[in-house]
């Protein structure tokens, strides 16, 4: 009897510290939305610097604020922060012209997540600096050992430091890719993928042990173009020569900082103290800090207008982002978008009447074709009804993402968006051999020939992956047909640049499935130069930040599980492109099994 009334009270006290611990976060999670969401008006001093710390994740779509995150923020802290590219591309134009800001500082290294912080968002990022630079305001970089991806964003400054200890080390472009066909066949797993497009090379990391020549020659050129792109990119803002400067890369990729400071890749070789009181002489001495007077970039995005000139006005853009692998249905976290979502989105936006043009911001490698044809219809409703409809292409806009560009009006991309992969593939696994191997086996009963076709315990016949390859073959036809269509583009000529393979936005555009070279803010000004708004317009963007009460409700109806990135090391990079490319196959979904999927990469 003791010892039941002791298993009962111990029972009790831990279900009151469980209860205890459940009410504590509960108060600390709404302690932090509350605090997190409230009005902030951070304090902007004349003769300040813009301090733009690039240790973060330069996203498409606006960040979202999820319970998940806010939790994980509460224990563990949060390892990342995340700006949409528009903020942050709108912040440093309004720079340009506050006379409280005396310049820009930039410091620190990007830490890109899932699609964020590619080349295409640099870019845009990149020409905001370059209209900052002719305010005649100074942007002064400092940096240690950045990555090509920092540099190329420094290299926009008007002064580089980099410290004594560091270096440089602008290799270039490779694209390694991880083969697991040897591996499935030594485990039993056997791998079915017909496909349509001698390109679509998807499929090669599951059936193969190396690049097939096509694929090859493909990425090849693609490395190779984005390459000279990024070269000539810098050489200009170094006042280099590009011939040069391509040359030295190859010949010694690494630079010390006394050999970048004679090869005019930096300026000087400054420690981090000297550069605080180079920037103390430019800008002006805060007293209660000792240093120089600053904002950083989030706090004064909360001081900034939006990029709406009038909040009021009748004339609504919309602007919806798909970023992130399309799937089959709603989606399920940041890393991919559903297509049931997002064609939900736009079937509102067509029927309430209230939006004068939509803007689709694709940053997405595709994925499901029935997902990506479920959008593509939703945009081509939108266009037959009178609105127009204008792509800007991301960082990555291939396969699905060129499927639901396709009946747009216009379509915008950077020279350095990858696109095209104008293809599909089925992937088709079994683990018959896997299950013999280990004793099991499997026996069938069924009603009629081709009731198991869709079984994984046995490779498909002959005859099923006849029909499995005309089924393929059928939706190829109705793709390309398709961008045809959408295109303007005679059905030879798409014969010869579809097949999946894969372009940059520069040669997209000479071959006639891009039409313009520019980003986010190109679309937007084309839209109100186009209907004519002037200053009479405002932006609307989807997904829209959740409310106070929405967060609540999300919290109450329990929050996924999530992780914490881990810092990134070589090893870890193999770890991640590994667990990448296994989770993307674990998000193929589409009802068919059919894909119009870019998985690389770059």
């Amino acid at each position: 009897m003791k010892e039941l009334a002791t298993k009962v009270f111990s029972n009790i006290i831990s279900q009151v510290i469980s209860l205890m611990i459940m009410l504590f976060i509960s108060f600390m999670l709404f302690s932090f939305i509350a605090s997190s969401l409230k009005d902030k008006a951070p304090a902007l001093e004349e003769h300040s610097f813009l301090v733009i710390d690039l240790s973060m994740n330069i996203s498409d779509a606006p960040s979202v604020i999820s319970p998940e995150e806010i939790i994980e923020e509460i224990i563990k802290g949060k390892s990342t922060k995340n700006i949409n590219l528009i903020q942050m591309v709108n912040a440093i134009n309004y720079a340009k012209e506050d006379d409280s800001i005396s310049g820009i500082f930039m410091t620190g290294s990007l830490m890109p997540e899932q699609y964020g912080s590619g080349y295409s968002a640099l870019k845009e990022v990149m020409k905001a600096l370059d209209r900052f630079k002719k305010s005649k305001k100074p942007i002064i970089a400092y940096t240690v050992s950045p990555s090509l991806k920092d540099y190329y964003l420094m290299s926009c400054a008007t002064e580089i430091f980099i410290n004594p200890f560091g270096g440089l080390f602008l290799n270039g472009f490779a694209s390694e890719v991880t083969f697991f066909g040897q591996a499935l066949k030594k485990y039993g797993i056997g791998i079915q993928a017909p496909r349509s497009g001698k390109y679509k090379a998807a499929i090669e990391p599951f059936t193969s042990d190396k690049l097939s020549e096509p694929n090859r020659v493909q990425l090849q050129a693609l490395l190779d173009n984005r390459w000279n792109n990024v070269a000539k990119k810098i050489a200009i803002n170094r006042d280099i020569d590009q011939v040069s400067i391509i040359e030295k890369l190859n010949t010694a990729p690494y630079f010390k900082p006394e050999v970048a400071k004679e090869f005019g890749l930096v300026d000087s070789a400054l420690y981090f103290d000297e550069v605080l009181d180079y920037l103390v002489s430019l800008g002006e001495l805060d007293e209660k800090s000792k240093s120089f007077k600053q904002i950083n970039l989030f706090d004064y995005v909360d001081l900034v207008p939006s990029i709406s000139p009038n909040e009021e006005s009748d004339n609504k853009i919309a602007i919806v982002y798909v970023d992130g692998v399309i799937v089959d249905g709603e989606g399920d976290n940041a890393a991919n978008v559903g297509g049931d979502k997002i064609a939900r989105k736009l079937r509102k936006i067509r029927k309430n009447g209230e939006y004068s043009a939509v803007i689709l911001r694709v940053n997405s490698p595709g994925g499901s074709a029935t997902a990506s044809e479920i959008i593509q219809r939703e945009v081509k409703l939108i266009k037959d009804k009178g609105i127009p409809v204008i792509i800007s292409m991301g960082s990555m806009a291939a396969s699905g993402g060129y499927w639901i560009s396709a009946y747009s009006d216009i379509i915008f991309a950077e020279k350095e968006t990858i696109t095209g992969s104008i293809g599909v593939f089925g992937l088709m696994p079994n683990i018959q051999k896997l299950g013999n191997n280990l004793g099991i086996t499997w026996d069938t009963i069924k009603t009629s020939k081709y009731a198991d076709t869709l079984t994984i315990v046995r490779p498909k016949t002959d005859e099923e992956m006849k029909q499995v390859q005309e089924i393929i073959d059928e939706i190829y036809q109705a793709f390309i047909t398709k961008v045809s269509e959408g295109r303007n583009i005679p059905m030879d000529q798409i014969n010869e640049i579809c097949q999946g393979r894969v372009w940059t936005g520069e040669k997209a555009k000479e071959i006639g499935l891009v039409d313009k070279i520019g980003g986010l803010e190109d679309a937007i000004n084309h839209v109100v130069k186009t209907q004519d708004y002037k200053d009479d317009w405002q932006a609307v963007e989807f997904p829209k930040k959740k409310t106070p009460d929405e967060l609540i409700q999300d919290f109450l109806a329990g929050p996924d599980a999530s992780t914490v990135p881990l810092k990134e090391n070589t090893f870890m990079k193999q770890i991640k492109q590994l667990e990448a490319l296994l989770k993307q196959m674990s998000s193929m979904n589409d009802p068919q099994n059919v894909y119009a999927l870019f998985p690389y990469s770059i």
